[in-house]
């Protein structure tokens, strides 16, 4: 199964006129911008008018269907053997097995993570190499944050919407994905069932429930589904706490905090707030929306939280004289500001514990935001291959993996190990359902787009409240590199659209 690169293909469109018969796009169900629930739509329940649309008779006999996992963090779906008894490698492994024995396929997968992915990553350049060299390396990654974005902006990536047997309006793709991250009615990477990834990079809030109790800090959940949880109410609660342990009257990490944060928890109540650093228009082109009120007073709002040391403790800044871990498992503080990554490594701890979406910004707010970490962040892609029968074998096996993805892994991971293992009491489950019915997905951090990201990472690390200086230092450059991507994405659409 051999490839051209876009630059030799954009020769041959050229000369012979022939090749756009090979990229005939469907009809994938109409405009991606509608936004429904993701996760808690897609908890493994089929609706009677959803069906898979791949024929029955399809076979690939002896075929492989070779799988990149690469990123920062390496999500690892399709690994698991027979003899993994927990209730997510089984499911995972009787998903591999249907899927295999359906087409007829064996399937294979190389993880690849590495700590400084920031879009030149085992991803970028392994998807690079395979479409360069005009070899079917890869069939489907499962790729970080940055290296995906780009990948998409430099030609590499096929149109999911374009992908035969692919529909990426049924509910086992993330319909938030799609509008937040088409360009122009195209999608060159998204989210979905298919992978558990996202899952892991779920921006999240534990609370400690034994500590909520005890010093009557209220009904937490119930202020959830009022739709009062907002950044103020966090704070109040955080003051309810917090203890001076060691009795040195002085507040540091041997003492008891409201709330533990996180330094890309700024990225995470940006996103609550409903702001993006950057938004994809209605023509495909990208611009920058960083600054705005929802953005300025949920920053400023938060500063004002995380910089009172009575109260809060950013717990990074005393990485030689703590553990997170075991101080939150001492039950050292009521809230914890993380993702979701973490969740795995607290489920024993003795003190029940919550989990809880980021809060609103205010309570005019008509909705909760979630969003996923763009460090710990990877996304579904196929890379760009001219094939007609290879496209065809790639859309038929990535829509049924996500759509088996939907019957038997998320299941398992969504209601037995989230809501089973981790979480503690029947309320935790619906703060799930809002947490992962209402992702939102900002382009700007993927590209790294004025190094907004790291810089108010930065801000919250030195106390710095000083938005507007922040953003102005690094507006032009922010905006020259959106010229740049605007014009890459032309190419690649204007390329697409021949």
């Amino acid at each position: 199964m051999k490839k051209t690169t876009i630059k030799a293909v954009c020769a041959i469109l050229v000369l012979l006129m022939v090749v756009p018969m090979l990229f005939a796009c469907k009809d994938n169900g109409g405009d991606q911008g509608t936004t429904q629930n993701s996760q808690a739509e897609s908890s493994g329940t089929e609706t009677a008018e959803e069906k898979l649309e791949v024929p029955d008779n399809l076979k690939f006999d002896g075929e492989e269907f070779n799988i990149l996992t690469a990123g920062n963090v390496a999500y690892d779906d399709f690994n698991y053997t027979s003899e993994d008894m927990t209730t997510l490698g089984a499911a995972q492994y009787k998903r591999k097995v249907s899927v295999e024995s359906k087409f007829g396929i064996t399937i294979t997968a190389e993880k690849k993570a590495n700590g400084s992915s920031y879009g030149n990553g085992p991803g970028y350049t392994s998807i690079k190499t395979g479409v360069d060299s005009n070899d079917v390396i890869y069939h489907l990654g499962i790729i970080g944050g940055y290296d995906v974005a780009n990948l998409a902006m430099n030609s590499y990536l096929y149109d999911l919407n374009s992908v035969d047997y692919i529909d990426t309006s049924k509910s086992w793709w993330d319909q938030n994905a799609n509008k937040d991250l088409s360009i122009n009615g195209m999608l060159f990477f998204t989210n979905g069932n298919l992978t558990g990834a996202y899952s892991e990079s779920t921006y999240v809030i534990y609370m400690n429930k034994t500590l909520a109790a005890q010093k009557s800090v209220g009904d937490v959940y119930q202020v959830v589904k009022d739709g009062k949880w907002t950044i103020d109410k966090l704070a109040e609660c955080s003051k309810l706490v917090s203890e001076d342990l060691d009795g040195n009257d002085t507040m540091g990490p041997a003492d008891r905090f409201g709330t533990y944060v996180w330094y890309d928890s700024i990225l995470g109540m940006i996103a609550a707030s409903g702001s993006k650093s950057v938004t994809v228009q209605s023509d495909g082109t990208m611009e920058l929306t960083l600054n705005n009120d929802n953005t300025l007073n949920m920053f400023n709002k938060y500063l004002d939280m995380t910089s009172d040391q009575e109260y809060a403790l950013i717990y990074q800044k005393y990485s030689g004289q703590m553990s997170v871990l075991t101080s939150w498992q001492n039950d050292q503080a009521l809230f914890w500001v993380t993702s979701n990554i973490n969740s795995p490594l607290i489920r024993d701890m003795e003190s029940d514990f919550g989990i809880l979406p980021y809060p609103k910004l205010s309570e005019d707010q008509t909705r909760y935001y979630s969003t996923i970490a763009p460090y710990n962040s990877q996304f579904i892609c196929v890379p760009l291959i001219t094939n007609k029968e290879t496209i065809e074998y790639i859309g038929a096996v990535t829509e049924t993996l996500a759509y088996e993805g939907q019957k038997t892994v998320w299941p398992a991971l969504y209601e037995q190990t989230l809501k089973g293992a981790f979480a503690r009491d029947e309320e935790t489950y619906d703060m799930l359902d809002i947490i992962y019915s209402n992702y939102g997905y900002d382009v700007g951090y993927y590209y790294q787009i004025g190094e907004y990201g790291r810089q108010m990472m930065i801000c919250l690390r030195d106390n710095n409240k000083n938005f507007n200086s922040m953003y102005e230092t690094y507006r032009s450059s922010a905006e020259a590199k959106i010229d740049k991507i605007n014009a890459d994405f032309a190419q690649v659409l204007d390329w697409w659209d021949k």
